[in-house]
């Protein structure tokens, strides 16, 4: 074997190692969140064998970290950042640094630029795709509102929500699910439509 394939085979072997590691780390954090593999898999969908894989050696979707995060009430950016350790960029020094957190690579702070603006959402009605307490960047310049659209509108006492565009009689309404299921005419006083969801920047 030549040099160059020994040192292929070695870094293999290595992120093999972290994946394992990570994998282990999952299961810990599942355990001691009072997390069933069983509830998971009946809530989200996901075969109790696959759930088993991420906490043995396969490295998860996203959604599984979502998942976790929600149901333990773990924080999302501690696994996303063991998770981005353990894949194909872990010898990025960045992510060496023992500071590192995957929030960094986020601009929290709500800012413009051009026809975009980044809002955190205070309640999500389309969740999962759209997580409660995320940040969100929209189109603030519309072109035709349309159904099946996700908006960020903002309500009377203007906290922002997540909502997708439905149409009823010939009428936009959005959906709002925090308590009792409501249409809202996008017309009406209730909301103010703030732009269009274009990307999620998660929490």
């Amino acid at each position: 074997m030549c040099a160059y394939g020994f040192m292929l085979l070695i870094k293999k072997e290595n992120n093999f190692m972290k994946t394992e590691a990570f994998c282990s780390y999952l299961r810990d954090v599942r355990v001691s969140a009072g997390v069933t593999v069983s509830e998971l898999s009946k809530k989200y969908g996901w075969h109790r064998n696959t759930i088993g894989r991420y906490e043995k050696d396969r490295l998860c979707d996203i959604e599984y970290l979502y998942a976790l995060s929600k149901e333990g009430n773990i924080s999302l950016d501690s696994l996303l950042t063991e998770r981005l350790r353990a894949g194909m960029l872990n010898e990025v020094e960045e992510l060496r640094s023992p500071n590192f957190r995957f929030s960094q690579l986020l601009n929290i702070q709500s800012k413009n630029t051009g026809d975009f603006v980044r809002i955190k959402i205070d309640y999500s009605h389309c969740e999962p795709i759209i997580p409660t307490g995320c940040l969100v960047e929209v189109t603030t310049e519309l072109p035709e509102i349309k159904p099946k659209q996700y908006l960020v509108v903002k309500d009377e006492s203007n906290k922002m929500h997540a909502c997708m565009v439905m149409e009823k009689d010939k009428k936009l309404y959005v959906l709002f699910l925090k308590g009792m299921p409501e249409m809202v005419e996008l017309n009406s006083d209730k909301v103010k439509v703030i732009g269009k969801v274009s990307s999620i920047l998660l929490v």
